[in-house]
């Protein structure tokens, strides 16, 4: 049987994946509107960076986006 202690170890730890996971859908939203309202006018090196932060939201990778940083650095 499962103790309480254990119970509210679960539940705070999927508190935090949920809250995560909103906070990524809620990135990726307002990435994908600003992509859509600078597409025409916008900087390509500036919307390839939100783009970026739009996949890393979306997938959990953030590979991608710490190797573009890594690129813009040099």
């Amino acid at each position: 049987m499962i103790t309480l202690n254990q119970y509210n170890r679960t539940h705070d730890l999927w508190a935090k994946v949920l809250k995560e996971y909103q906070e990524n859908i809620k990135t990726s939203g307002d990435t994908r509107v600003y992509l859509m309202k600078n597409l025409e006018a916008g900087n390509a090196e500036d919307l390839l960076r939100h783009a970026v932060d739009c996949i890393a939201a979306m997938t959990g990778d953030t590979v991608l986006r710490e190797r573009m940083k890594e690129r813009h650095e040099r």
